[in-house]
């Protein structure tokens, strides 16, 4: 298996502004917009890796809260369209409650 992927990132804001609705409660740190492309191949056998993939490119938002990131991406490629949703990083929760 190898994957390659590229991703270009906009902050519209970045900043703490503090938040309190009827459902959530924290600070937004920001506001981005992404254009991204990954490749992916899949094979039983190593010299036959390069031969083929599967292309994907697209768009997305990403909303940035305190230890939540919400993401809405868009993405075209080889196999059709779709769209996803992410709620939250696991593994990148820490950075945003306590950014560098």
């Amino acid at each position: 298996m190898l994957f390659y992927g590229i991703e270009y990132r906009w902050n519209l804001t970045d900043e703490r502004t503090p938040f309190d609705i009827f459902i959530a409660k924290g600070v937004r740190t920001g506001i981005q917009l992404a254009a991204f492309w990954e490749r992916g191949m899949v094979t039983d056998s190593s010299s036959e890796l390069f031969k083929d993939g599967l292309n994907s490119y697209g768009i997305g938002a990403r909303l940035i809260l305190s230890g939540v990131i919400i993401r809405l991406d868009y993405a075209n490629g080889s196999e059709g369209a779709t769209s996803q949703l992410f709620i939250t990083y696991p593994w990148s929760m820490f950075s945003v409650d306590n950014p560098g």
